[in-house]
């Protein structure tokens, strides 16, 4: 979610940096956090998922990360834990 937020602020900024690496890891990461909300659906563990999307992430995206990474850079931090994470998800499932 974060990197689709980092690319969705930088499209809004300086819509000509934007480039297609961008563009997929915004894309990949939202294909990330649907993974995981069908994920916790089918384990019915769907609470563990809403509760880091409405409470945790806020505080960590808005409050701290944002802050310390801009740009470019963030959106392609964002992205690759996004896809670790659901590599982790895969491998649980």
């Amino acid at each position: 979610m974060a990197a689709a937020l980092s690319v969705q602020q930088l499209m809004k900024k300086t819509p000509d940096s934007m480039t297609a690496e961008l563009v997929i890891w915004g894309n990949l990461a939202a294909l990330a956090l649907i993974f995981s909300i069908v994920f916790g659906a089918y384990h019915l563990t769907l609470w563990m998922v809403l509760g880091s999307v409405l409470v945790t992430f806020p505080i960590l995206y808005f409050v701290i990360l944002q802050r310390i990474l801009k740009g470019a850079m963030a959106a392609r931090i964002y992205g690759v834990i996004g896809l670790l994470s659901a590599a982790g998800l895969y491998f649980q499932w």
